[in-house]
């Protein structure tokens, strides 16, 4: 039987190994929350709208009003995911991922509803699956490029 302090340092090791972990996932996140705002942001400088416009609360870090209201991205995406689950091996989209899910984790985290918590480490942090995310992102990214 393993002694007490023994016990104690495994956990301790399982701890810090967790929290690391946790921390990469703030971070990989965080910079997702940016990447969609930036490329909402893009969407909406070429369709028009000035930089003094985006910097408008309506506008902001709103991600969600970005991406479902002010742009057709969301619905790229939902049906980029849609597309990519028909070969789900080939990429990181599982055939049970729910775009909706992810990406409202991945807004509210990064918006003034979720107090921001991505950016300023506070309050209760929803992560969405970072792979599966940079997934869709790089496919709306490369169809922009087209």
């Amino acid at each position: 039987m393993q002694s007490y302090k023994t016990l104690q340092n495994k956990a301790t090791k399982i701890t810090s190994y967790m929290s690391i972990i946790n921390g990469l996932r703030v971070v990989q996140n965080g910079l997702l929350g940016f990447a969609c705002e930036l490329l909402a942001k893009r969407r909406l400088l070429h369709a028009g709208l000035s930089e003094q416009v985006l910097r408008n609360p309506h506008y902001g870090h709103d991600i969600s009003g970005m991406w479902r209201d002010k742009t057709n991205l969301f619905q790229e995406a939902e049906q980029l995911v849609a597309n990519l689950k028909l070969k789900p091996n080939a990429n990181g989209v599982t055939e049970t991922f729910d775009w909706g899910t992810h990406f409202d984790q991945l807004a509210t985290s990064h918006s003034r509803e979720g107090d921001y918590s991505l950016r300023y480490h506070k309050g209760e942090k929803r992560f969405a699956d970072p792979v599966a995310v940079t997934v869709v992102l790089a496919g709306i990214w490369s169809a922009e490029q087209d």
